[in-house]
């Protein structure tokens, strides 16, 4: 019985062993868990742990990346190595920048040749526009597409609307415009008023306009020779910015009755025997002065007296426009030059230059021989004139440069000035002398203070 008895204590005693032991791993358990548990809280999350690894240097971050082949490992701690550059590689470089600076040469010349084309055909595409005369539409500013396309730039007006708002641009932008009125067939002297306006201009302005207010009955109003295809051509080489061309029709429209009179100089000297032209001259150039708007005008000194007139209506009404007279333009011969002397036949064009002969004649008169009556002078003048009898004289006037007043003595700035037929042309011609001494003087009328 007793034996029997100690058998189930036994077996409790192993039972509550094994109890304890499993007691004893479940508490290892959990404090391995909470262990982890706060190994877990102390970590960051992982956006955050590769940031801090890619700031950190390659050393650092290979020792914190685990499990990493020891390839990679070296090539990210391994530094390139340069090769210094040998002598065969530095000649190849050299080579190749020589073959890469022929190749952008030559592509900058075709570049160029292709561009001289392109001017060339627009250049004849607006000769044919204003041949058959059609308005070109090029935009024309003096300083940014003139490179691209050259010449081709010059605008042509016909209306006055347009070449009224194309100088309002011009003036809002604050740039001067400069004026050369012309009845056309251009010849140098108009070609050196254009220049002076070029120089001395932001924008050129030129009209062309036969105006039949200053022709008479029986004068050349049809003859007047006209080539507007050229005329534009030789614009647009000189690099003048508009081309004012209206029509009769555009200039005086139906209803149109008022007309600039002129006062006493306009009877005098060529307005002796037409009637009238000064009136007409004025009036044209008081309308193109309010179309075109310009800050200066340019005219030529082979029309003395015109000069002198349209400088005093200027001064009388008030215009803001200042008067540039420019030199007369002449023949190796002396002949001045004119659209006029388009129409002499060869015999005539071959004596022309007599009228220039003629003034100075009357200057070596002034400068050699001190003659100071002028019609001593005008005598001598006459004789040289009509030797062979082809001219007709209108007159011969030695005259005060700023009232066009006769000078029965010659004395101070004189006006010489002449006109006469040949043929059917009529010619005209002037010198301005200061006497005493015979020297040529400059400016005329005002313009010369």
């Amino acid at each position: 019985m007793a034996t029997e008895k100690k058998q189930p204590s036994k077996m409790r005693k192993k039972q509550a062993g094994k109890k304890q032991a499993g007691k004893e791993q479940a508490g290892k358990k959990q404090a391995g868990k909470e262990q982890a548990g706060k190994k877990q809280a102390g970590k960051k999350p992982t956006k955050e742990r590769t940031k801090e690894r890619r700031k950190m240097p390659t050393k650092q971050a290979n020792k914190k990346t685990t499990k990493q082949p020891i390839k990679k490992r070296t090539k990210q701690v391994t530094k390139k190595t340069t090769k210094k550059p040998t002598k065969k590689t530095t000649m190849k470089r050299t080579t190749k920048a020589k073959t890469t600076a022929t190749r952008l040469v030559k592509r900058v010349k075709t570049a160029v040749r292709g561009a001289k084309r392109k001017t060339k055909v627009a250049r004849r595409i607006v000769a044919d526009k204003a041949g058959a005369g059609v308005q070109s539409t090029t935009r024309g500013s003096p300083s940014a597409v003139k490179a691209s396309i050259g010449a081709a730039t010059t605008k042509r007006f016909q209306s006055a609307e347009s070449q009224r708002r194309f100088s309002r641009q011009m003036c809002e932008e604050g740039k001067k415009i400069g004026f050369v009125p012309t009845m056309g067939a251009f010849h140098d002297g108009h070609i050196s008023l254009m220049r002076k306006a070029r120089s001395q201009n932001d924008v050129v302005v030129v009209s062309i306009f036969v105006n039949p207010l200053q022709f008479g009955p029986g004068e050349d109003f049809n003859r007047y020779p006209r080539d507007l295809a050229r005329d534009m051509d030789q614009a647009r080489e000189v690099g003048v910015d508009a081309v004012f061309v209206p029509d009769v029709s555009e200039m005086y429209p139906q209803g149109f009755t008022t007309e600039v009179m002129v006062g006493p100089m306009a009877k005098r000297m060529c307005g002796a025997d037409r009637l009238g032209h000064f009136n007409g001259v004025c009036t044209v150039i008081m309308k193109l002065l309010g179309i075109v708007q310009p800050d200066r005008m340019y005219l030529g000194q082979k029309d003395a007296q015109q000069l002198v007139i349209i400088q005093r209506m200027i001064e009388d009404l008030s215009v803001n426009t200042k008067v540039v007279a420019v030199a007369t333009v002449r023949e190796k011969d002396g002949l001045a030059m004119s659209s006029r002397n388009a129409l002499l036949s060869l015999e005539e064009r071959a004596q022309a230059p007599r009228l220039y002969e003629a003034l100075r004649l009357a200057q070596r008169e002034i400068l050699l021989e001190e003659v100071r009556d002028p019609r001593q002078l005008q005598a001598r003048m006459r004789d040289h004139i009509l030797r062979d009898e082809v001219f007709r004289i209108d007159y011969i006037a030695m005259v005060d440069p700023e009232t066009l007043v006769d000078r029965s003595v010659l004395t101070g700035r004189t006006l010489i000035a002449l006109a006469a037929h040949l043929g059917q042309t009529r010619l005209i011609d002037n010198i301005l002398i200061n006497v005493p001494g015979g020297r040529m003087a400059e400016g005329i009328g005002a313009l010369g203070r």
